[in-house]
């Protein structure tokens, strides 16, 4: 990427009264090998990463850190091995190292360690076991744990980060059908939490394991739900101390991929001092944020279920973010969301005769709305609030839209769609929805031809990151006119 512009910003409002205040945008010409990807590293500012080919065997993996300010300051790279490619990467908390995964073949791998600040890196290759195929990859400690299959078994990998030595952790229920549905890091407590679903598919149960950083169980795992009405259908931890944790989720009471409603579960000791369930039945507003056809069909369901007199008649598909404190009450939000599907056309001849075939392919998950939840130190509800959160992308995995402030008084739920920022505010019991402005990223010499989605995460403090990809057609001094993809960065400031 060549280097275009550094436009500063400062203090100019996006949009009107808008609160989100956009600083500095860096643009680049898309041309360079090496800055494929984009990881931000809270204070230490963001890093570039890619591939870059060499000459003979093996690639190198450049490294680029920008500080807060979108300077340039340090480029770094590693060699890794012929043949293996960029498979994930993991940011420890404190975001001093990050860790690549690289996969090549005959179940090699490569992980590798970098230091944000110096810009040193640490290689430890490996192979999994014959046949497993992975998914996620979590570290804590000196160690990095990954799930997968092998042959249809859902098993979890301890890798030790010094040797590349793996073993196959033993999980409870591995003789059942079991699956691996979560795996969470605390890494202030040391714990890595992981969730198994289990048993036929009528009485399907969850169950939540807790391991030290050392893959050893601490305790025997947790049967979140005894209600044999209700299922868990997903589960989050919240530590509260030594021993001592909220579990979260949806649950389902019948037999449908949607959550009816949400628990919430104290723990303390391998204890279980409550476990209380709040109906999306019971929530104002639930269902008013679907698109027309939607909630006719939602409509028609809960008819029939009432019908039937069942009291859990709403349902919905959900992301759900672990359960948080805010003015001495528990916090739960979750973000709805249906799947699409496209139709394609295929045509084929066969003896000089058209065949015309059709099928029905996945385009995406829409996201309509979200609602946030208060509850009380026993989980019953005290209030709740739904907005709307209609989404122009449909990312194509479960991701979480919405990013919470949390100050003294007020929480804030902020979220992009497109180049719009939106706001919700949370004080004294009022609820207060807002437009915060658009993310600006062309120049006045620019014509837009076309762009692509606009990725806005969270960065540090009170300020967030916007990037993508842009073709534009520019006007240089002498009226000359030339296309070019650029890549830009956007620094946002949320007052």
């Amino acid at each position: 990427m060549k280097k275009i512009s550094l436009l500063f910003l400062l203090a100019a409002a996006l949009c009107g009264t808008a609160q989100v205040k956009q600083e500095q945008r860096k643009d680049f010409e898309a041309d360079e090998e090496g800055r494929d990807y984009t990881t931000l590293v809270g204070e230490f500012g963001l890093l570039l990463h890619g591939k870059v080919e060499t000459e003979g065997k093996g690639s190198n993996w450049n490294v680029t850190r920008f500080n807060t300010n979108l300077e340039e300051q340090q480029s770094g790279s590693f060699q890794i091995p012929d043949k293996h490619y960029y498979d994930q990467s993991f940011v420890t908390e404190d975001k001093r190292t990050v860790y690549y995964l690289f996969l090549g073949k005959k179940n090699a791998f490569q992980i590798v360690s970098y230091d944000v600040k110096s810009g040193s890196s640490k290689s430890v290759p490996g192979t999994f076991p014959s046949k497993f195929q992975g998914g996620d990859m979590e570290i804590l400690g000196n160690s990095a744990f990954i799930k997968g299959y092998i042959k249809k078994q859902a098993v979890l990998l301890k890798i030790d980060l010094e040797s590349g030595q793996g073993v196959n952790m033993q999980l409870p229920h591995a003789t059942e059908k079991m699956s691996i549905e979560n795996l969470q890091v605390l890494e202030k407590e040391k714990k890595l939490a992981v969730l198994i679903e289990f048993g036929d598919k009528k009485k399907r149960q969850i169950e939540l394991s807790v391991f030290d950083d050392h893959g050893t169980p601490e305790g025997e795992p947790l049967k979140i739900t005894k209600d044999p009405q209700r299922r868990a259908l997903s589960a989050s931890l919240t530590w509260l101390g030594k021993e001592h944790y909220i579990i979260s989720g949806t649950y389902s009471s019948d037999r449908d991929a949607g959550a009816n409603g949400i628990f919430i579960t104290e723990f303390m000791k391998g204890e279980q001092l409550f476990i209380q369930y709040n109906s999306f039945t019971d929530l104002k507003n639930f269902t008013e944020y679907l698109s027309k056809r939607r909630k006719d069909k939602m409509d028609k369901k809960i008819q029939k279920k009432k019908a039937k007199g069942e009291t859990d008649y709403v349902d919905a598909l959900v992301v759900d973010h672990p359960v948080f404190e805010f003015n001495g009450e528990y916090v739960y939000i979750g973000e709805c969301y249906y799947p699409t599907y496209r139709t394609e056309t295929t045509t084929t001849y066969i003896n000089g005769k058209p065949t015309t075939t059709t099928r029905q392919v996945f385009d995406g998950y829409q996201y309509t709305h979200s609602t946030v939840i208060g509850m009380d130190k026993t989980g019953k509800k005290t209030w709740d609030f739904c907005f709307e959160m209609w989404l122009d992308y449909k990312p194509f995995y479960h991701k979480k839209f919405v990013k919470k402030v949390v100050e003294k008084d007020e929480l804030k739920l902020i979220f992009t769609t497109g180049t719009q920022f939106k706001s919700l505010a949370i004080k004294d019991g009022e609820y207060k929805e807002k437009d915060l402005g658009k993310i600006e990223f062309l120049d006045e010499n620019e014509k837009l031809k076309w762009a692509g989605n606009v990725n806005t995460e969270y960065w540090f403090g009170n300020y967030f990151l916007a990037f993508g990809t842009k073709r534009v057609k520019q006007e240089d001094e002498k009226g000359k006119k030339k296309k070019k993809t650029i890549f830009y960065m956007v620094k946002i400031r949320f007052d």
